[in-house]
C-alpha cells in the first residue's frame, strides 16, 4: 500500500483501511452514507474500538439509539470490554436544537477529554425530524453551522471527525442515491464512503465517493461479521 503523508487513524478494518490509504485522516471530517443495515453504525463501533486499544478517548454523539453495549462487546471480541466501554463518552442529544448545542461545545469537550476520536452517528437523524416538521430553512441553516464548526474543530484540535448520514429513499435525475442534504454534507466533508449492502449475508461493498487525496471510486469488499468487518472473497454485485 501506498505511503500517504497526512496521518491516519486505522479502523481496525483492513479493507476498509486500505481503501482509505491507512484510516481516517486527522484534521477533517470523514462521511460514511448509505441506507439502513449498510453497516454505518458497525464502522463507527469499530472505529471507536481502534482508537481506544491506539490509547485515545472517543467523543461518541448517538442520535438514534443505535449504540449498542452488546455489539461493542462483539467487536472487542471479550477484551477487555469495560476497558474500552470506560474510554468512550457516550452523549445522545434528543433533539435537533439539542444536537446544535453539543456541537458548539464539542472543543471544550474535546480539550477536556484530551480525546483523539469524535464521532457522530448520525448527523442527520435529528435534521429530518426537524424537516419533517416544516423547519426546512433553519434546519438547513443549523445543519450548515454544525458541519462548519466541525470542520473547524478537526483541523483546531487536529483530530479526525467521523460522521455518519443517511440517503434519500428516491433516485435524483442522474440515476444515483444521494445524500441527506447533499450539497452541504458534500461541501464540508473531505472524504464521503458509500456504504451497500449487497445481501442479507452481511456483504457489503465501501465505495470512495470523495477524497482530496485518493482516486474516487474506488472499491472494497467486506463481510460483517460477529467481531467486525471480515475481508472478503470478490464477489460480483449481480449474477
Amino acid at each position: 500500500m501506498a505511503e500517504y503523508t497526512n496521518p491516519r487513524l486505522a479502523t481496525g478494518a483492513k479493507s476498509l483501511d486500505d481503501l482509505l490509504g491507512g484510516g481516517i485522516e486527522y484534521a477533517s471530517l470523514t462521511n460514511v452514507f448509505g441506507p439502513a443495515g449498510a453497516g454505518k453504525t458497525n464502522v463507527a463501533l469499530l472505529a471507536a474500538v481502534a482508537a481506544v486499544r491506539a490509547g485515545k478517548k472517543v467523543v461518541f454523539i448517538d442520535t438514534e439509539g443505535g449504540f449498542s453495549p452488546e455489539r461493542l462487546a462483539q467487536i472487542c471480541n471479550g477484551a477487555d470490554f469495560e476497558g474500552v466501554s470506560k474510554k468512550i463518552l457516550m452523549m445522545e442529544p434528543k433533539t435537533f436544537k439539542e444536537q446544535s448545542e453539543l456541537v458548539k461545545k464539542l472543543d471544550k469537550i474535546v480539550e477536556k477529554e484530551a480525546a483523539g476520536l469524535v464521532v457522530i452517528d448520525s448527523l442527520v437523524a435529528l435534521y429530518r425530524l426537524e424537516m419533517g416538521n416544516g423547519g426546512h430553512v433553519e434546519a438547513n441553516k443549523k445543519l450548515s453551522e454544525q458541519l462548519s464548526i466541525l470542520s473547524k474543530l478537526a483541523r483546531d484540535a487536529n483530530v479526525p471527525i467521523l460522521i455518519t448520514n443517511q440517503i434519500y429513499s428516491e433516485f435524483d435525475n442522474r440515476g444515483t442515491i444521494e445524500l441527506v442534504s447533499r450539497d452541504v454534507a458534500r461541501y464540508w466533508s473531505k472524504c464521503l464512503v458509500e456504504l451497500l449492502k449487497l445481501d442479507d449475508k452481511g456483504r457489503r461493498l465501501a465505495v470512495l465517493r470523495k477524497h482530496r487525496s485518493l482516486p474516487e471510486g474506488t472499491q472494497a469488499q467486506f463481510v460483517i461479521g460477529a467481531a467486525g468487518f471480515e475481508e472478503a472473497k470478490p464477489f460480483r454485485l449481480f449474477g
